[in-house]
């Protein structure tokens, strides 16, 4: 059995349950789409992201000794969406110690998430 692990590939969905959607590969290889492997966001009910007979690309994380594969949609998000997405934080280090007033480091602070969201 060849492995198909990190490709990306179009999966047709073909059952959902709470914990994930059942997908069907073109070749005819079985799958899983898991609940935590839909969006980076909270997702509260999975046909709020996909439909069954719903076509959509997805990136295979495993392929257990059955042949069943695990498969990801949020891995197919470009990477820049994938950290723009992630919690901002700010480099508290940078600041110096004591105290200074917020007005003059909200424009660096500002400056800062705006080349975040830019990467």
């Amino acid at each position: 059995m060849k492995s198909i692990v990190n490709t990306q590939v179009k999966a047709t969905i073909t059952g959902i349950e709470p914990y994930g959607a059942f997908v069907s590969l073109a070749d005819g290889t079985k799958g899983l789409l898991h609940i935590s492997e839909i969006s980076n966001d909270y997702v509260a009910k999975i046909s709020d992201f996909v439909k069954v007979n719903d076509i959509i690309d997805v990136k295979v994380i495993d392929q257990l000794k059955d042949g069943n594969v695990r498969v990801s949609l949020k891995a197919t998000l470009k990477e820049s969406v994938r950290k723009r997405r992630r919690k901002h934080s700010l480099d508290l280090r940078q600041f110096s110690k004591g105290f200074s007033s917020l007005q003059k480091q909200y424009p660096s602070w500002i400056k800062q998430l705006e080349e975040e969201y830019e990467r």
